[in-house]
């Protein structure tokens, strides 16, 4: 029996030492534990040795190739390559176009909707960006609370059925 293989893009825990980070990094030690054995869970990563949380010029230019050639170019490949039946990302990704499977995307938060004075006008408008595109390349998206889903539907004009909740778990 061919295993269904699911790809998990944790490329936000790179340049984020926050809680999306640590979700991103966590996740596959999670569902590696919960998932039946017909499924196969496939790591997608730019860069597993790097850690660019810390502010500076590296995590610059590396969020820069991230969006504008990672995500738009390299993680579509990725997943024609790897051959996968889904892909979940972690944390919204400025996909630009479809990458050939079905994608889950993990939403936390929507700050730069809810909360767009906590931002820069140029940040704010580029995480926006982020968020709407990651809606658009969507077939459903996970929320971290119910608050969190019904903001996703608001802002993100997105249906609520092709939401669900899903509480974070402690990492105690």
């Amino acid at each position: 029996m061919q295993k269904i293989r699911i790809g998990i893009d944790s490329s936000v825990g790179i340049f984020n030492a926050a809680g999306t980070g640590r979700y991103s990094r966590t996740v596959m030690r999670a569902l590696l534990e919960q998932l039946p054995r017909e499924f196969e869970l496939v790591a997608i990563t730019p860069a597993t040795s790097l850690n660019l949380s810390r502010p500076g010029i590296r995590r610059k230019v590396f969020v820069v190739y991230w969006e504008f050639i990672y995500c738009a170019y390299i993680l579509p490949r990725l997943v024609r390559y790897r051959q996968l039946s889904l892909l979940h990302c972690t944390a919204p990704l400025p996909i630009r176009s479809n990458v050939g499977v079905p994608i889950v995307t993990s939403m936390h938060d929507v700050i730069p909707f809810s909360h767009p004075q906590w931002f820069t006008q140029l940040m704010m408008l580029r995480l926006q960006s982020w968020w709407r595109k990651a809606a658009r390349c969507s077939a459903h998206i996970l929320a971290s609370s119910s608050h969190t889903q019904q903001v996703i539907v608001k802002y993100l004009d997105f249906p609520r059925e092709k939401t669900s909740v899903v509480y974070p778990g402690n990492d105690i």
